[in-house]
């Protein structure tokens, strides 16, 4: 199954509560429209998160797809037209940056997951690890220890395809994870930092805060 995350900063002018408000009532009704699309999760930042930081993105989607295939004929079809224009009702579409990926699943104990707090980290490798090299090491050393934290209550990391690296490119990032907690400051602990050593270009990740919407449920 192939996962796309797509990163987003708000139209300028619009408030936290105005673009949140939008993107959450009235663009689910085109989204839900889409063919093709087997999950849909909206991820906004928790608007007290504003009051004491700047988030990195103003959104973040995640979207489940069969196949690679099933994304590239989403682009064709009038309902994906439809749901660019409605998306430049509060969304600066220069910013958006997509990133595929495949998504595994570490731990998940969560239920009622719209309740939890949940950390979104994004990840730049070093520039002396190969992508194979870091996310290998980023899954067996870093991720094993953040889901073996009692606090976590679900795990996920979105690891960039490698074909996204072919002919000198790069993704966005070089890998996303996702933590489901009970409340923001277990949330805002990570006894698993030190692990990121020579693993990653920064001393401490970009991280945004939020609770999830699921608008389209995957199925079991």
């Amino acid at each position: 199954m192939l996962k796309v995350c797509t990163l987003f900063k708000r139209k300028t002018g619009l408030s936290v509560l105005e673009y949140q408000s939008y993107w959450g009532a009235e663009h689910p009704n085109f989204v839900k429209r889409l063919p093709g699309i087997l999950g849909y999760t909206q991820n906004p930042p928790l608007p007290e998160t504003f009051e004491t930081e700047t988030p990195i993105y103003d959104g973040i989607v995640e979207l489940l797809f069969a196949d690679s295939a099933a994304l590239k004929h989403l682009s064709t079809t009038k309902e994906y037209q439809d749901l660019n224009r409605d998306e430049e009702q509060f969304v600066d579409r220069s910013t958006i940056r997509i990133v595929l990926t495949d998504e595994s699943v570490l731990k998940d104990h969560a239920a009622a997951r719209d309740q939890l707090i949940k950390r979104v980290t994004f990840f730049k490798r070093s520039p002396r690890l190969s992508p194979e090299e870091f996310q290998q090491l980023w899954r067996e050393n870093y991720g094993s220890a953040v889901a073996a934290s009692p606090a976590v209550q679900r795990y996920v990391q979105s690891t960039p395809r490698l074909g996204g690296y072919r002919d000198g490119r790069e993704p966005e990032w070089d890998g996303i994870d996702m933590c489901w907690f009970s409340g923001i400051d277990q949330a805002r602990e990570d006894g698993a930092l030190a692990l990121l050593n020579g693993l990653i270009d920064r001393d401490v990740p970009s991280r945004l805060f939020t609770r999830e919407s699921i608008v389209i449920k995957p199925l079991a």
